[in-house]
Formats: structure tokens, sequence, C-alpha cells
């Protein structure tokens, strides 16, 4: 018997041993490499690093296509899309958009909303404002965070319009204390839609000539911009804020923030907005 247990001690023992040299799994170390490639990714597109944000997607899409992360690849695969439209490689764009639609269709249809999103962004930042009416019309009741984005782009786009957009302010005034919250305790899974969504509130204070509610938002987004070090954002913040003090006639504080907002563009390589800042302190100095 004790010959016997001798064996079994003397296998427990390989066993023990045989298993500790056995690698460990690496998928969390895997995902946790893709995930850190993706938050870059988003730093670098958030202050217009094409290429760098390219080549991070990349390598984000790429990590999580090795662990077969559908949702991870869809993000990834939308910011590279993104980044191609940024780029106006519309071929690169329109093939990156339908490989991820397929993906989702087919395995993921909760990430079908993002992608939607993404079309949003797209129409908006191309003025073809009529499509994103069309497309927020019917925006899929999914995720708080994204139906207030697609709200955002809506209420944007029908004050540009000449429309009603009172429906769209009071979602934004309910949700707005929530987000906030949220941004604070660093719980907000893309916290740049906190200061989109002041940014917006000041621009729908703006339509409604509420222009000391409109500066404070501006300059609480400006804030919040700079926490995120969002370097258009801060911009865009800027270009608002000095667009305020020209209309109330404050030229010396509307030349300011001109002036602001047009290093913070020509820095980040934005030459279209980087030339209408010098063409408004042309006008107003």
């Amino acid at each position: 018997m004790k010959k016997y247990l001798n064996s079994f001690l003397f296998i427990s023992i390989l066993i023990v041993f045989g298993c500790s040299s056995i690698p460990k799994r690496q998928i969390p170390n895997a995902l946790l490499e893709a995930q850190r490639y993706l938050k870059s990714a988003g730093e670098a597109e958030l202050n217009l690093q094409n290429k760098r944000a390219l080549n991070l997607f990349e390598k984000a899409y790429n990590s999580f296509t090795r662990i077969d992360n559908l949702e991870g690849k869809i993000k990834a695969g939308l910011g590279m899309a993104t980044i191609y439209h940024r780029m106006e490689d519309k071929t690169n764009h329109d093939l990156w958009l339908n490989k991820i639609k397929d993906f989702a269709y087919l395995n993921k249809k909760d990430m079908l909303p993002l992608i939607k999103l993404h079309e949003i962004k797209i129409a908006y930042e191309t003025e073809r404002l009529k499509t994103v009416l069309e497309l927020t019309r019917s925006f899929p009741d999914h995720s708080l965070i994204w139906n207030l984005e697609s709200n955002a782009y809506r209420s944007l786009a029908l004050i540009k319009s000449d429309q009603d957009y009172e429906t769209e302010k009071k979602i934004i005034n309910s949700n707005l204390g929530k987000i906030e919250k949220l941004f604070q305790k660093n719980r907000l899974e893309e916290p740049e839609l906190y200061p989109f969504l002041l940014y917006t509130s000041g621009y729908i204070a703006t339509a409604d000539q509420s222009w000391e509610e409109a500066i404070s938002l501006f300059k609480d987004a400006r804030r919040a911009d700079q926490e995120l070090a969002n370097s258009l954002g801060i911009a865009d913040d800027l270009y608002a804020l000095a667009k305020c003090y020209e209309i109330l006639l404050e030229n010396e504080l509307a030349i300011d923030y001109y002036q602001r907002a047009r290093e913070i563009y020509c820095l980040i390589a934005d030459s279209k907005n980087c030339q209408e800042c010098a063409r408004k302190l042309d006008f107003l100095q």
C-alpha cells in the first residue's frame, strides 16, 4: 500500500510542477494591449494626428482580431474609417465601413447604433443636414450615451436648418447633470461626450439668444475638454466664445478668443478653421 502511495505522491508532485510550467492564459494581456492601442488611437484622433491614429487603430484592430473580440474590432474599424474620411480617402473609408457593417449585421447587432452614429457624424461634418435629421429620426433606443450623442447632432442640425429644437433641448437638459456626475467620477465610457453636450447646450443658448448662458456653457465645455487634452474640442469651444463676443460687440475679447482658437487649429493642421479664424481677425482688427 505504501509503495502505491509513494508512487501516487511522486505522480502528484510531477503534476504540480508540470502544471506550473504550463504558460498562463494570454487573453487578458492581449485584451489590455488592444484596449491601450484603441485608447491611444482615440487620443491621436482628437488631436487630428491622422497618420498616428490610423496606425494605432490598425494595431488595435489586429490585436482584437487575434482574440476574436468583435466589439473591439468594430470600434477599431470604425476608427480607421473615420481617419480615412478625414484624409478624404473615400475608397478606404467605404471599404472599412462596409467590412464593419458585415461583422455587426451577422454577429453583433447591438453595435449597429454605433455604426449609425459614425454615419451621423460624417453627414454632419459634410454639412448634409437633411441626412443627419433622417438618420437621427429613428435612432435605436439602445445606450443612453449613444442616444444623447445622436440627439446632440440632431439639435445642431435642427438649429442650422431653422427648425424647432425644443424637444431635443429638453432631452439634453434632463440628462446633462447625470452625464456630468459620470464624467466627474471618471465613469463615463466616452468622456468626450460631456464637453460635446455642453458645447451643444451652448449652441442652443445662442439660438435662444441667451448670451450669458451660452458663454458660461462654452467655458465649461472648454474646461472639460482641457481635462481630456482634446485640442480640437478646445479650439471649437474658443471659436464659439469668440463668436459670442463678436455678436455682443466685445471686440477685444472676440479677437483674443479667435487668436487662441487659431493657434490651436493651425497647430493641429486644421487648415480650414485656421484660415477662418484668420479671416475673422482681419475683419475685427
